[in-house]
């Protein structure tokens, strides 16, 4: 897999030098796997544990073995994204993030080619976004798969996307300069006023539908100070609901 990362590097170098903006992407779990699926718990039963002393628990965030190599580490500013699945949409905030910044075309590097260069690359061309994967610069085990995955990105017109050497792809890279950003968006709407809010409770967000027992609801942790707003209709059973 190495035999991609000086390509890779060379293409990173470029694009920040032309204000390319930069997001690194890595597959990673929380440490308690709550966000990774039973199948794939199943089919990679090492997930979450340690095989390696020095690298810590196989693909959770945070541990010495999941990280970025230095060859094409993030520097200060450049988005990085732990994705849970193959692709980096799946479950992650990179399309919102790619809106806010006014992204349209992507350059795509990294390992391994037939996984998740591949499901990323097919995740934002159904998201609308012109792709090019840079062929040198993504590497695969097997040989075989990669020369199949690139033929299966550009075929038919480029149904996915295009594919170029790392070499064109700087040459263009030296004659371009990226755009500013876009302006700031307009001013978020005020929060929903309540008399749960105003009181220091939060109320529970919530779509239409059944919910069974065993569930517990949890107000949103990652915006303690936030109101939500009951939206929609909801059976309740036997939940404990934790506003």
């Amino acid at each position: 897999l190495r035999t991609a990362l000086k390509p890779a590097a060379a293409v990173l170098a470029a694009a920040r030098a032309a204000g390319v903006t930069v997001v690194h992407t890595l597959e990673a779990h929380t440490a308690d796997l709550a966000d990774c699926p039973p199948a794939k718990l199943t089919r990679c039963p090492a997930i979450g544990t340690v095989l390696d002393a020095a690298r810590g628990r196989v693909l959770v965030a945070g541990e010495p073995g999941n990280a970025i190599v230095d060859e094409v580490a993030p520097v200060a500013g450049e988005l990085i994204v732990h994705k849970p699945g193959k692709g980096a949409f799946f479950n992650t905030r990179l399309h919102d993030e790619l809106q806010r910044l006014g992204v349209t075309h992507l350059l795509l590097t990294g390992v391994t080619t037939e996984v998740c260069v591949q499901t990323s690359m097919r995740e934002a061309n159904d998201r609308g976004y012109e792709c090019l994967v840079v062929a040198d610069a993504t590497e695969s085990y097997f040989p075989q798969l990669k020369r199949a995955a690139l033929e299966m990105i550009v075929a038919q017109g480029g149904i996915v996307g295009w594919a170029a050497p790392s070499a064109d792809v700087i040459a263009a890279l030296h004659g371009y300069t990226a755009p500013p950003p876009p302006p700031p968006a307009a001013a978020p709407l005020p929060p929903v006023t309540t008399a749960a809010a105003a009181s220091g409770r939060r109320t529970l967000l919530a779509v239409s539908g059944t919910l069974q027992d065993g569930f517990e609801l949890r107000a949103s942790l990652d915006a303690p100070g936030c109101a939500a707003l009951l939206v929609g209709s909801a059976v309740v059973r036997g939940v404990r609901a934790f506003l």
